[in-house]
């Protein structure tokens, strides 16, 4: 029994250390995010609108794509447009996430997709660390 409740209590720490998404050192450059669309037979979609938004995880403040600034209102740009790649057919959009930038600081960051577009609704999230 204490040999189980060893291993479940070594399982709880590894696990903690587990996170979805990615992690970048400081000064690694920028971050890619991806989104593909497909029809009901799994060929890709282009021409939808793909909207992206980031937000700071420690205090949910959203970054304004215009002043490259993490705010709680008064966004200029608070959704960044993800442009289509037809030659990976993904949509696409990529940003810097060097500690130097004036907007991001080490931490825990969740960028935002969403369509809004007929037949293709949907909204998706990934985290992602610096530091």
């Amino acid at each position: 029994m204490k040999t189980l409740l060893g291993i479940l209590i070594a399982l709880m720490v590894i696990g903690s250390q587990v996170w979805a998404g990615d992690t970048h050192q400081d000064g690694d450059g920028g971050h890619r995010i991806v989104y593909v669309i497909t029809d009901a037979s799994g060929n890709p979609v282009s021409g939808q609108t793909i909207r992206l938004s980031i937000h700071r995880a420690s205090d949910d403040a959203t970054f304004d794509f215009a002043d490259s600034l993490f705010q709680f209102s008064g966004w200029t740009t608070r959704y960044a447009t993800m442009a289509y790649n037809p030659l990976q057919e993904v949509y696409q959009y990529t940003f810097s996430v060097d500690v130097a930038h004036p907007g991001f600081v080490s931490g825990d960051y969740v960028a935002v997709v969403s369509n809004e577009g007929a037949g293709y609704e949907d909204l998706q999230a990934e985290v992602f660390s610096i530091g």
